[in-house]
């Protein structure tokens, strides 16, 4: 729903062939890289009416034969009701300075499709046919926006991870009578100048070096420099137009009322009634994001056309589901948020901040999420938590969305297995969750592959390996019940058994291993700020054990308790039982770098006693 096309983001939003960025391999302290950005500039001129023309150079250079093949095809899509796009040079320099111009019939359009002939998505392509290691591409094209979107004139600058930028640059031309706002943080430079009655800002970074991402790191929104201009006024703005610009595609027909009587018939109370309502448009309205013009990208499309076609993105599903709610005396409101990594505001209030839809009904203070089939009534995911929104009503509002915490994502596993003499495994699992976890215990159930292929492939992925096959209760589409499954399983080799022998406890069809953790794990500090998501699991392993083996050392009890979570651990044994429960609970979804030796510690300490190993010996 975001205007977020048309962002100066250097080498992101504009060309989409450079989000296909090759991470490189490191070598002590140099990374190798495909190639680099020498130069980003944009020229804007913006006028009173908020429509603009602006010119936009890049000069890349090419590193590697892999970096020829990334850059040599660029794709940039635009509407042609609205805008209008043209080439004015696409050159490439070879390493002996000869410069050769792309040839005419390697610059071309084509049509993306409509809805008529006025309102089309059309795209300008351009091939670099012989760029090769040491060469540069330079494109230079003109982009006029006729018409303002709903939001007004909206534009970022700002670098990327792991690219090297030598100059990222914008001048731009202010309108005369139009105020405007902007700011900045990190590295830019911003200098104003007047000329005549118009200011003029000239936008600068210079020589920002190649940084990599870090694993479960933030998005690059939060931690780069950026630099952000709009139209708008305030947060409070952003939910005013949203609103006015809504009001139109609602229906209050008997369309709306038949279909909303037909969902709630026999529900006792209106929460229930909202619900019923959120499940059938989560479970009937496809997700299916179709733009043709600006207004396409921030307004939802009337509720008759998304009844009709039977498909609509995040916007259109809140705003047939805000339609339903109104039919039975249920008010709500829309609400703007970034669903993504981003936690941070931007240095202005921008609707560029914004890539998607909630629905919130203050009188159940309950969010609303409909756009997954799989997702229960008031379900919001760990990168929503604590999020800025803003609500669309007269006034416009912003709030922030609560702070999930652990106990609202619950996780719980019980494993019974018997471990015979020649080393055959086999067990029961039984696997629960609610919240976040919930929603992906229901991914797994949906997804395409018989149980037997299911249960396999999570035992593939364990030390002791094994075949198997899950069984569900209820369907996965069944969004009042707990997701759950359970199923049975057996590793043929899982521990070699003589006189001693040394086993661990076994997973079974455990789909969220603690071992995962390893992957929010780096080697020494953090640089950037990284997300974990709050969470509170809980693991029971019965293992009964041969009856002429008897164990002769089990683990030590553990429990630690810190500013990034607890871990507990307990092993005893029940006559010839091994009894092991652990519990780990993540405290939060954001850490900063200065709390990751805490969270290290946890993850590493939930980690080890994960492969402890207890010690047996033949009787």
């Amino acid at each position: 729903m975001s205007d977020s096309r048309y962002s100066m983001r250097a080498c992101s939003a504009l060309l989409s062939f450079l989000l296909l960025v090759i991470s490189g391999l490191v070598l002590a302290d140099e990374a190798v890289q495909d190639y680099s950005s020498l130069l980003a500039e944009y020229h804007i001129e913006i006028n009173d009416d908020l429509s603009y023309t602006r010119i936009v150079t890049f000069e890349y250079q090419v590193l590697t034969p892999a970096g020829a093949e990334e850059l040599q095809e660029y794709h940039y899509s635009y509407f042609s009701e609205n805008e209008s796009l043209k080439v004015l040079e696409a050159s490439i320099t070879h390493p002996d300075g000869k410069v050769f111009p792309v040839e005419k019939d390697n610059i071309y359009e084509q049509d993306l499709g409509g809805r008529d002939q006025e309102r089309r998505s059309r795209e300008v392509v351009v091939i670099f046919s012989r760029l090769t290691p040491g060469s540069t591409m330079k494109l230079k094209f003109e982009h006029v926006v006729n018409k303002d979107s709903p939001m007004g004139f909206n534009m970022v600058l700002q670098p990327e991870l792991e690219l090297e930028q030598k100059k990222l640059a914008a001048t731009i031309v202010l309108p005369e009578n139009k105020p405007m706002k902007w700011g900045s943080r990190g590295n830019f430079s911003v200098k104003e100048l007047w000329k005549g009655k118009r200011k003029e800002l000239t936008v600068s970074l210079e020589n920002f070096p190649y940084q990599e991402m870090e694993p479960n790191m933030v998005s690059p929104d939060d931690v780069l420099p950026m630099f952000a201009i709009t139209s708008l006024k305030s947060w409070e703005e952003i939910g005013q137009i949203y609103y006015e610009s809504s009001l139109n595609r609602q229906a209050d027909s008997e369309e709306i009322r038949q279909l909303a009587e037909e969902i709630t018939r026999g529900a006792r109370h209106p929460r229930e009634e909202a619900e019923l309502i959120y499940n059938w448009v989560a479970q009937n309205i496809n997700y299916l994001s179709l733009s043709y013009n600006l207004e396409d990208t921030l307004v939802p499309h009337p509720v008759e056309e998304i009844l009709l076609h039977g498909y609509g993105d995040c916007k259109d599903q809140a705003l047939l589901l805000q339609a339903l709610l109104k039919a039975r005396g249920i008010e709500s409101k829309s609400a703007l948020v970034s669903w993504d990594n981003s936690y941070k505001d931007w240095p202005v209030p921008t609707s560029m901040q914004f890539n998607h839809a909630l629905l919130y009904i203050p009188e159940m203070n309950t969010w609303l999420n409909p756009v997954s089939p799989l997702s229960p009534f008031g379900s919001l995911d760990y990168s929503l938590s604590g999020k800025r929104v803003v609500l669309a009503s007269p006034e416009g509002e912003t709030q922030f969305l609560p702070v999930m915490q652990p106990d609202q994502n619950r996780y719980w596993v019980k494993n019974q297995s018997v471990l015979s003499g020649n080393g055959f495994l086999r067990g029961e699992s039984k696997v629960t969750g609610t919240g976040t976890i919930g929603e992906e215990i229901r991914e797994l159930l949906a997804a395409s592959g018989s149980g037997e292929w299911k249960a396999s492939n999570l035992l593939a992925d364990t030390l002791i390996g094994g075949f198997g096959s899950i069984s569900q209760g209820a369907s996965a589409y069944d969004l009042k019940t707990q997701p759950a499954y359970k199923g049975k399983w057996h590793s043929p080799h899982a521990f070699e058994l003589g006189k001693e022998g040394f086993i661990t406890t076994a997973p079974g069809l455990d789909f969220q291993d603690v071992l995962a953790l390893r992957t929010y794990l780096v080697d020494g500090e953090r640089k950037y700020p990284f997300t974990v998501g709050p969470r509170h699991y809980h693991w029971e392993h019965r293992m009964k054990l041969p009856k002429n083996y008897k164990v002769t050392r089990l683990p030590e009890n553990l429990k630690v308790d810190n500013q990034a979570g607890t871990y507990s651990s307990h092993y005893r044994m029940e006559g010839n039982t091994l009894v092991v429960k652990r519990q780990i609970v993540i405290k939060k979804n954001l850490y900063q770098p200065g709390e990751y030796p805490e969270f290290e510690r946890l993850a590493y300490l939930a980690i080890n006693d994960r492969r402890a190993v207890i010690a047996l010996k033949r009787r």
